[in-house]
């Protein structure tokens, strides 16, 4: 199945707003566009990328339009809940969200390739996934849900444990991990894990608590929830990891198919272009939370080519078959995913 980036966007660009139940195209002038994000905000603690690209999202886009749009950002999840904003994107509560794609795998089983732990393991490999087959069938699939993927960002994963550290699956046996996904917890449990679902913002208040000995998040999240407080150890994303989570900054299509065809364009060429600093931040953050953790003289562990590829091991027979089998569209981009290993 070849299928351009190009022809995606024009198909998007061409599509009438009549196709869909209940939206009408209008040219009047659009109110402000409000950018909903669970992560701290840059203008009151660490200055976690997301929400610079956010913040930069809106800059850019007052420039571009020359004031026709505008935008907001509404941080610390101020404006909606981070496991009901895909809910909010796609009846157009919300107008745009920066939103982990994995908290929508309830709403939609497909989002849940978006951590499916083993099929990306390098941000080269992630680099890819946008303009690949697997990309352009999911972000097909998103739009017909209501939802425009604007950015595309891949973030490492690691994990950090309030006692011994998690680096291979024997380390997991009877520990309570937090997984962050469904299918990174069917693969935590066949190594012998117990485990509990949170978003990353509760992550901090769970390990200083007692309620979990290990989590696994970005290294992003890791610095924004400062994680080192409550860790004794960090498993870092750098380099080889078992598992990446894709995020994007998205747009409602109830809201994008109001838009006149040229402001449309405008929103899909920006959010392209923020995409290079997105890769390159996630990639420093990856070196940053383990010279973080060496600050603070905590152990920092790296994983080794054999560490991913036990892990892989465990999913393959897991969290990939269960995949599989929840659709035929979800087989279909597991196949797909498979040709960019």
């Amino acid at each position: 199945m070849e299928i351009s980036r190009r022809t995606v966007l024009k198909g998007l660009l061409a599509t009438s707003a009549s196709t869909l139940p209940g939206l009408h195209a209008t040219s009047h002038p659009f109110p402000q566009l409000r950018i909903a994000h669970q992560f701290p905000s840059a203008q009151t603690g660490f200055h976690d990328f997301r929400d610079r690209l956010c913040r930069r999202f809106a800059n850019e886009l007052a420039k571009r339009s020359h004031g026709e749009l505008t935008a907001a950002v509404y941080a610390d999840a101020r404006l909606v809940p981070p496991l009901q904003a895909f809910h909010a994107l796609e009846t157009g509560s919300i107008e745009m969200s920066l939103i982990p794609l994995i908290y929508a795998g309830e709403h939609m089983v497909e989002c849940n390739i978006a951590m499916l732990p083993g099929l990306v393991t390098r941000h080269e490999q992630a680099n890819h996934w946008k303009d690949s087959d697997a990309g352009r069938l999911l972000s097909r699939l998103m739009a017909e849900r209501g939802i425009i993927m604007l950015s595309w960002i891949w973030l490492a994963g690691g994990a950090v444990s309030r006692k011994s550290p998690l680096i291979v699956p024997q380390d997991a046996k009877g520990m309570l991990v937090r997984g962050g996904s469904r299918a990174v917890n069917l693969m935590l449990k066949a190594a012998g894990a117990e485990v509990a679902y949170l978003p990353s913002n509760a992550i901090h208040d769970a390990l200083r608590s007692q309620q979990l000995d290990a989590a696994m998040t970005t290294s992003t999240s890791i610095m924004s929830f400062r994680l080192q407080d409550v860790s004794a150890n960090l498993t870092t994303g750098r380099g080889n990891t078992y598992w990446f989570t894709l995020e994007a900054l998205a747009i409602s299509r109830k809201v994008f198919d109001r838009l006149s065809k040229k402001q449309q364009g405008m929103l899909l060429e920006l959010g392209n272009d923020l995409e290079v600093f997105a890769r390159e931040s996630a990639q420093a953050d990856d070196y940053a939370a383990a010279a973080l953790f060496a600050k603070h003289h905590k152990p920092v562990f790296n994983l080794t080519q054999d560490h991913v590829r036990q892990w892989q091991e465990i999913a393959r027979e897991t969290a990939w078959k269960d995949f599989a089998s929840r659709s035929n569209n979800c087989a279909q981009l597991l196949t797909l995913a498979r040709q960019l290993l």
